[in-house]
């Protein structure tokens, strides 16, 4: 198997946990108005440093903190690319 094929086949498997864990915990969710959500992304980000070599995050703060920052910075491309 190439490096290629094992890189692609993580993030697919990633983007289904995440799915998976934004579906289990959706009343939770509701209750906290979606800050939660951060914290699942948060999870996926150690997940993520846990399976590529070469990116690495210390602890569950920094991911959710670099989550937090991941958010805002996904508003500000989709508020700059919005097709009028």
């Amino acid at each position: 198997m190439a490096r290629d094929d094992r890189v692609a086949g993580n993030w697919t498997a990633e983007c289904d946990d995440r799915f998976f864990l934004k579906i289990v915990t959706f009343p939770l969710s509701i209750l906290t108005l979606g800050i939660f959500l951060l914290v699942i992304n948060g999870l996926m980000i150690l997940l993520a440093s846990s399976i590529v070599r070469g990116f690495h995050v210390r602890g569950f703060g920094a991911a959710f903190w670099g989550a937090v920052v991941l958010a805002l910075l996904g508003m500000v491309i989709r508020a700059v690319t919005k097709t009028a």
